[in-house]
């Protein structure tokens, strides 16, 4: 892989984590840390990228072609409260329990 040297200018607080990250023996050099944090930048960027091109670009063609199927904004409250009740209803029994507590439930509000 062919190089290009570039002189960057950081906030401290980024040169202190970089110095700190090297110093720690995780990186062999500041230049190492840089390269780790841009690749995984970019993967994340892809996997956006890869999202936005596939399911959201399908969901808004979807709607496009049939705009009845569209949810009220409230609609989309209730169903993000029932899930989110969903998801930490196991949660918030089993520390109840552990805690020797009554199971106690939260509705969420958006």
């Amino acid at each position: 892989m062919s190089t290009s040297q570039m002189i960057i200018t950081l906030p401290a607080e980024m040169a202190a984590s970089i110095r700190q990250l090297v110093q720690s023996g995780r990186y062999d050099s500041a230049n190492d840390v840089v390269c780790d944090g841009l690749r995984t930048l970019l993967a994340q960027e892809q996997v956006i990228e890869d999202w936005l091109r596939g399911e959201v670009a399908d969901a808004y063609d979807a709607m496009a072609a049939d705009p009845a199927r569209a949810l009220t904004s409230t609609q989309v409250r209730e169903h993000v409260a029932a899930r989110a009740q969903q998801d930490l209803r196991p949660t918030a029994r089993a520390l109840c329990h552990q805690a020797g507590q009554p199971s106690m439930t939260r509705t969420a509000s958006l």
